[in-house]
């Protein structure tokens, strides 16, 4: 088959940030289809251009269009930037001729409405991977406020969810919710985030020279690592590490990118038990989280959350982490069936400095690789969606 992956933010295997699609892109390549993947030139982590054109190893084919300025926080200018790379990426569709199928990773939703309406005109299969819900998650935060921009988008997300011809969400919180809302006709499945697990041997390897070239020996290191935006209750994370100055031990460490970014920078100077990182690629990360001695997950407090599964939250049990993590219904289950950590109160300053302080004074890990679930690993994340792909696929021959 020839198939595109279509996302306007997409990471390689050695950039920062979220390598899932690339991960399934390389998965399809090997298995022998043509694969192409369209995408903005910006790199989420960091913000950097990326180059235009890559043919990978693995021989799937990168080809970065163009999507405006993405360098501000700014609701207006990502807007322009989303709808400069749903034209953008509707010429290089054009370009390409036939296509069997579009594998299109939503949000930012619109340059997905696009490639829907390619599809319709070409006859592609179009199947919608849903990583969250939007534009509920930005209502939630606050970021959308204007009653017309969010009839509009609302419309388009509920146009989206119709028409496709399969649908893969992220959660089970994602699927029930999407399946709830809407009269879905199309199949939809659930393709949680994933990790490859490091093994027991690497994350020995790696440790000791990392924790001796960051000075964090006679330390307990709680990591936060990925995305510092809006979802993420950053306040509330500081805040605790304002309350945990009597815990000369314990050191809690960000790394990583996103509208908080210069706030968790600026907290640093004020506090001796916080320290700051850039993103690093993915093979540094998880080996730095296998040098860290917690995992740290925070959420906002609001019930659209109750689905949601961060990436870093599987990325901390893939390094064999024991976890602090909110609350929430999907996550707290996670931990709770695997023994997984401390969970706290969503929103709670205080309830995540005990949690913190409750596991830092174990000081042991308490999930075993061997524990992680079959439905947390790449590999078999990729097998269920290439299955999903080819049975939407052969129903329609």
């Amino acid at each position: 088959m020839k198939i595109v992956i279509l996302a306007q933010y997409f990471e390689e295997s050695d950039q920062p940030g979220l390598p899932l699609l690339s991960s399934i892109a390389e998965h399809f390549a090997m298995s022998g289809h043509e694969v192409t993947v369209i995408a903005g030139q910006y790199i989420r982590m960091g913000r950097h251009k990326a180059p235009r054109f890559r043919k990978m190893p693995s021989g799937y084919s990168i080809r970065r269009t163009w999507s405006g300025s993405d360098g501000s926080a700014n609701l207006l200018s990502r807007l322009l930037s989303f709808f400069a790379f749903s034209l953008s990426s509707m010429f290089t569709l054009a370009w390409m001729g036939k296509i069997d199928v579009i594998y299109a990773s939503s949000p930012p939703i619109f340059p997905t409405f696009s490639a829907l309406l390619w599809a319709r005109l070409t006859g592609a299969k179009f199947i919608l991977e849903i990583c969250d819900l939007w534009p509920e998650s930005a209502i939630a935060l606050g970021l959308i406020r204007n009653k017309r921009l969010i009839a509009w988008t609302a419309a388009i997300e509920g146009f989206l969810y119709r028409h496709s011809d399969g649908l893969v969400g992220l959660t089970q919180g994602i699927s029930k919710w999407v399946q709830e809302q809407y009269e879905i006709k199309a199949p939809i499945i659930v393709a949680r985030c994933a990790v490859s697990p490091i093994p027991p041997s690497q994350r020995i390897a790696s440790r000791a020279a990392i924790r001796r070239e960051r000075d964090w020996n006679g330390k307990c290191i709680a990591i936060f690592a990925g995305t510092i935006g809006h979802a993420q209750d950053i306040e509330t994370l500081l805040a605790a590490a304002a309350q945990l100055f009597d815990q000369s031990k314990l050191l809690i460490v960000v790394m990583g990118d996103g509208a908080y970014r210069d706030l968790v920078i600026a907290r640093t100077r004020e506090l001796n038990n916080l320290q700051f990182f850039e993103p690093e690629s993915r093979a540094e990360t998880m080996n730095t989280l296998a040098a860290s001695d917690i995992g740290l997950c925070t959420l906002k407090n609001d019930p659209l959350f109750d689905g949601a599964v961060p990436t870093k939250f599987i990325d901390y049990l893939g390094a064999g982490l024991p976890v602090v993590a909110p609350d929430l219904q999907e996550i707290a289950a996670i931990v709770k069936t695997m023994n997984a950590g401390v969970l706290y109160q969503a929103g709670d300053a205080k309830s995540l400095a005990d949690a913190l302080r409750a596991l830092a004074g174990k000081r042991s890990a308490v999930v075993a690789q061997s524990l992680l679930p079959e439905e947390f690993k790449i590999e078999y994340r990729n097998r269920t969606i290439e299955r999903f792909v080819e049975g939407v696929v052969s129903e329609a021959v």
